[in-house]
Parts: C-alpha cells; structure tokens; sequence
C-alpha cells in the first residue's frame, strides 16, 4: 500500500538532518564526540567569533528544537548538554552508506 502523505519518523528524521548545514555540523560534531557534547562546544565549533551570539541563538532557538523534535537528538537545556539518540545514530549510519556523507559534512 503507498503513503498518501506526510512523513515517516525516519523520513523527518533525515529531512532534518540534511536540510540544513547547521544542523549537519551539529550531528557531525556529537558523531565524532562520542554522541555527546556541550551546548557551549557545539557553539565554539559551529561559529566564527564575529557570528558566535547570533549562532548561538540560532541553535537555542531554531536548530537544536527542530533536532529534538525530529527524535535526533536530546537536549537538557539546563545543564547545557545535547546528546544523539539511538535513531540518530542509525540515521547518520544511513545517511554515510547512501553516500550523501561526504555531500552532508562538506558543506
């Protein structure tokens, strides 16, 4: 039977991920920290130092909601830390052997 719309959680989930460079540096920096860092390090990698404020407000506000909501990522805004989620990790494995990776972390 097809889909008569809308998106699958996996659909949503690598929309997300490939939509948007920020969002790809993002999952691309918590894959090579071991699925998890700190919202100030995302921050430090993510941003020149002349656009560090702006881009931090981006995350807060668009980036990492839009990562939660997709079931990327989790996010404990209190105590600053974002980690991958399983279904994440799974994604990126997907997304590496598509051979869209080198596509999604160059840019």
């Amino acid at each position: 039977m097809a889909r008569t719309g809308g998106h699958s959680g996996a659909d949503r989930l690598l929309s997300e991920l490939v939509s948007s460079p920020q969002r790809r540096e993002v999952v691309w920096y918590l894959t090579d920290n071991g699925g998890s860092a700190g919202f100030e390090d995302i921050v430090d990698v993510i941003a020149s130092d002349a656009d560090r404020t702006m881009t931090a407000v981006r995350l807060h506000h668009v980036h990492l909601p839009k990562l939660r909501t997709a079931g990327a990522i989790e996010w404990d805004d209190e105590r600053g830390e974002v980690r991958l989620t399983p279904r994440a990790h799974a994604a990126v494995d997907d997304v590496a052997r598509s051979g869209l990776l080198g596509q999604c972390a160059g840019d």
